[in-house]
């Protein structure tokens, strides 16, 4: 076989193997999804919610977006520490939150507490920084309003 030939089939085998490889990329998450929910639900579980329950992935991704905020730990006020509180497996002390990339942090993978009527305050070790839970009421009032625009 010449040169130029195996050349030719090698190149043929490369862009077949991208085209599969490609087609499975696409299929093995659902579209549009906050990769956040596929990390703590698993692709399965997430693409039949997709097809069964869309306003509940709509819930889950404004909750990751809305449901809190990081604010300056207000000095002398004594909050409860974020390592407190257990991941989705009931391990305490899991948890790392690196404050320049927060807006990756995943906050369906904690048990974090959330009152009904007010606000939840946990400290973030020693970065000088809180997150701060809107209250149950609060957020869904929230929602509501954002599905209403």
């Amino acid at each position: 076989m010449a040169l130029i030939e195996k050349k030719f089939i090698y190149l043929l085998l490369l862009i077949t193997l991208i085209a599969r490889v490609n087609v499975y990329g696409q299929n093995a998450t659902p579209s549009n999804i906050d990769i956040r929910i596929i990390e703590t639900y698993g692709v399965d579980y997430v693409t039949r919610m997709e097809l069964e329950s869309p306003n509940r992935l709509t819930y889950l991704t404004y909750f990751l977006e809305h449901s809190y905020f990081i604010m300056d730990y207000p000095k002398g006020k004594p909050y409860e520490d974020i390592n407190t509180v257990p991941d989705k497996n009931g391990v305490v002390g899991n948890l790392i939150i690196d404050t320049n990339q927060l807006s990756n942090f995943n906050v369906l993978n904690y048990n974090f507490t959330r009152e009904q009527k007010t606000r939840t305050f946990y400290k973030i070790g020693n970065t000088g920084k809180m997150i701060v839970f809107y209250s149950q009421d609060e957020f869904l009032k929230n929602y509501n309003e954002f599905l209403s625009e």
